[in-house]
């Protein structure tokens, strides 16, 4: 059985990181899991050379007279809030109906869930896409 109040700090810390040694949030999930059970390697995010950052050698240059990058970069948070608004909407379900006996379905609340990470995904693509398509 799971410990519920253990998954609400859990989710919580997902949330609202606490702030490393040199009170920057840490650019990571910061679930140990993520390295101790999954194995995932973060290594390359402990400088700022990685790819996404201004001076990664791989950086990409949009022209001055670029005026489609302003409307672009406007919403450029839509995929990450729906993305984070899918995790939230998951995590207070899995609060809401861990205690409850009789369930209606094996997939009554999750369907708003998934079209919410999925809106996220395609938000991102599309952003990326574009993003790719106007700098050089």
């Amino acid at each position: 059985m799971m410990d519920l109040e253990s998954f609400k700090d859990d989710i919580e810390n997902l949330f609202h990181p606490e702030p490393d040694d040199d009170g920057i949030p840490p650019r990571e999930f910061p679930s140990p899991r993520l390295r101790d059970e999954l194995k995932l390697n973060f290594d390359y995010m402990e400088n700022f050379d990685w790819e996404g950052s201004s001076v990664h050698m791989y950086t990409r240059r949009c022209p001055q007279d670029e005026e489609h990058l302003h409307v672009l970069t406007r919403n450029m948070d839509v995929p990450d809030r729906l993305f984070k608004t899918a995790l939230r909407l998951m995590a207070d379900s899995i609060v809401e109906y861990h205690p409850a006996t009789t369930r209606e379905g094996d997939i009554h609340y999750y369907p708003p869930i998934i079209l919410t990470f999925w809106a996220g995904f395609e938000a991102f693509i599309r952003y990326s896409s574009q993003l790719l398509y106007i700098t050089h």
